[in-house]
């Protein structure tokens, strides 16, 4: 097989993207059934950035990859036509319309098609209004759709009405990164007492409700106990931080903001933290979630789904928005016996398990293959 994989994105590589690359990429090129992996991306990206980005162990001199760089996307469909692939991936669900190859997609984000951006800035909206149309408009044409949830796969088909013939549901990996640093920031008093949360600083991440949570007298109470928040800002969300980080000066002082982090800072974070906190209201396939089980962490989050879906029996719930259940839960497990600590943390680290790059790797290529298999027979 002659698999193409097409990164249409506006010159950047989110997180998630990221980790999903870093993991995916070294297994497909191992697999037997893939001859050639050609990765095509925006020139803006250069291929000692994409490198970085993969992380993994990979020889990209000796391993069966071809990159090539385009400049604007309308020079996508001769590099196709020259290459000549036997099918096209674009795991950030956008299509192009290419003659006689499939094109499978993969949703990897949910917020444009099952959030409002009611507290967005305008510039924000707009964007958002076109993501939510092109991605609707690669859902409908692709010729199969990747998702890595029940609760993606469910969406389409309720929401959209996408035929179940059309998607395959593929569970993203997970790993626990077992080097760990400790960010410069948090001092030794800080150790072991605190709470930590993490992802992209963004309205639907919901962070409002671990602060409000830490106004409450009884977290107000507990001896040094801090909140860490860790997570990407966009510039475009630098007012929307100002108002957070204002409101956490107000309710409590122990409140930290350490941005981004390297994976062995947050690999550090998870281990050491008191308690995981998931706050977002929406996710496709939640990496952080993944991270915080593989990692054995005592695990709070919002019943939106997809998160019961993934953290099971886990994690304890509480209603987006209910900053008092959150703090009742939070001051729980800080009360907790060492007995049922270890039994939550066991739960977490026995789930994450069932969350494997191996398989994903030879799950998705199977949807390629049979993909492939369906297309000719239908021409």
């Amino acid at each position: 097989m002659r698999l193409l994989l097409l990164n249409i994105t506006a010159g950047g590589i989110s997180g998630g993207y990221k980790n999903y690359l870093d993991n995916l990429l070294p297994i497909i090129t191992k697999n037997k059934n893939i001859s050639e992996l050609f990765i095509v991306i925006p020139k803006i990206i250069s291929f000692q950035h994409l490198k970085q980005c993969i992380t993994s162990d990979i020889d990209f001199n000796k391993e069966k990859f071809v990159f090539i760089q385009y400049k604007r996307l309308r020079q996508i469909k001769s590099i196709i036509t020259k290459i000549s692939p036997d099918i096209i991936y674009i795991p950030t669900a956008r299509y192009i319309k290419i003659r006689n190859i499939p094109i499978v997609s993969a949703v990897q984000n949910m917020w444009p098609l099952a959030w409002n951006n009611k507290n967005y800035p305008l510039i924000e909206k707009l964007k958002y209004i076109a993501l939510k149309k092109i991605t609707k408009s690669a859902i409908n044409k692709s010729d199969h759709i990747i998702a890595p949830s029940n609760f993606v796969y469910s969406y389409l088909i309720d929401k959209m009405h996408i035929s179940k013939d059309k998607i395959s549901q593929v569970y993203f990996g997970c790993m626990n990164i077992k080097n760990c640093v400790k960010p410069s920031i948090i001092s030794k008093d800080i150790m072991k007492k605190f709470i930590f949360s993490t992802g992209s600083i963004e309205p639907y991440r919901g962070l409002e409700d671990l602060l409000y949570a830490m106004s409450n007298q009884s977290l107000k109470q507990t001896d040094n106990i801090y909140l860490v928040i860790a997570g990407h800002l966009r510039k475009t969300m630098t007012n929307y931080y100002k108002k957070l980080e204002k409101m956490a000066r107000q309710i409590n002082p122990n409140i930290i903001w350490l941005f981004n982090l390297k994976k062995e800072e947050m690999s550090w974070c998870y281990k050491n933290c008191a308690v995981f906190v998931m706050t977002s209201r929406v996710e496709a396939c939640p990496n952080i979630v993944l991270e915080a089980m593989a990692n054995g962490c005592l695990c709070i989050s919002t019943d939106n789904p997809p998160m019961p879906e993934f953290f099971k029996d886990s994690a304890l719930y509480y209603k987006a928005g209910d900053h008092q259940t959150l703090s009742m839960h939070i001051s729980d497990i800080l009360n907790w016996s060492d007995d049922k600590k270890s039994e939550y943390k066991n739960r977490a680290l026995l789930r994450s398990r069932d969350f494997s790059w191996d398989i994903c790797a030879e799950q998705t290529v199977n949807v390629f293959e049979n993909v492939i298999k369906k297309y000719k027979h239908k021409q």
